[in-house]
């Protein structure tokens, strides 16, 4: 009995070897470079920046005539004009500075949102590849410390299952 076991235990870790383990490896950046999905996401980012940026340079050219206009006349008001404008320079930094971190909110959650189905339909589109080919994995090439030169890039197969040519 004892020695059925002892060889039970031998013969285990050849039999976990046969497994065939299929790797490949895709390039992610590649696939950014060639989907048309993501030049509309650009030109959709690169709008909303600047249009933020517009509003954010507003704001600031307002506060910087308004603070232009004290300095040059802040000897010639009386005291209670020259407080109130000081005042409204204040609220006027607090409100650049609110508008600049709602823009960056604005943009976070922008970003996500057009991103997100780029990115569903990639890992579709790998994880049919892997499923077709029969692959156990499917690495990043940056994440690799190693790749021989008989590694299989499934990079083209899944640019093909996207359906760009």
């Amino acid at each position: 009995m004892k020695k059925l076991i002892v060889l039970i235990l031998m013969l285990l870790p050849m039999g976990l070897m046969a497994q065939e383990v299929k790797v490949a490896v895709v390039d992610i950046s590649k696939l950014y470079e060639v989907m048309p999905e993501v030049k509309k996401y650009q030109e959709a980012m690169d709008a909303a920046t600047k249009e933020w940026e517009k509003q954010i340079a507003d704001a600031k050219n307002e506060h910087d005539t308004k603070y232009a206009d004290l300095v040059e006349k802040g000897d010639s008001l009386a005291d209670n004009i020259k407080q109130w404008r000081t005042q409204e320079l204040v609220e006027l930094q607090q409100k650049l500075e609110n508008l600049y971190n709602y823009a960056q909110k604005s943009l976070a959650d922008k970003d996500k949102e057009l991103m997100a189905p780029i990115q569903e339909k990639i890992e579709k589109a790998i994880k049919d590849v892997g499923d077709e080919n029969g692959y156990t994995y499917i690495l990043h090439p940056q994440a690799v410390l190693y790749q021989s030169p008989s590694a299989i890039d499934a990079t083209e197969k899944v640019i093909a299952k996207l359906g760009i040519k």
